[in-house]
């Protein structure tokens, strides 16, 4: 069996991902691309800069990734 392995870099010109919850079908749709990206490192830099600086010298974890998802989405830290 051969098993092809492709690296798709995202986010790519016109791409997006869609989160939804599983929750509930009420919940909306959150679109991830590259203006949600932009603005979530921007309002990251400003809001919680201690995480902006993580991620800028490499030193992120899971915290920092989960900072920086919530506001590319949320447009702020809600969870947690």
């Amino acid at each position: 069996m051969n098993i092809r392995h492709q690296h798709i870099q995202l986010p790519f010109k016109g791409g997006s991902i869609t989160i939804r919850s599983s929750e509930t079908d009420d919940e909306p749709n959150y679109i991830l691309d590259l203006n949600a990206i932009e603005k979530g490192l921007q309002l990251m830099a400003t809001k919680f800069p201690d995480h902006f600086a993580d991620f800028i010298k490499e030193q992120d974890d899971a915290t920092t990734g989960d900072v920086f998802l919530q506001c590319c989405l949320f447009k702020d830290v809600i969870y947690g």
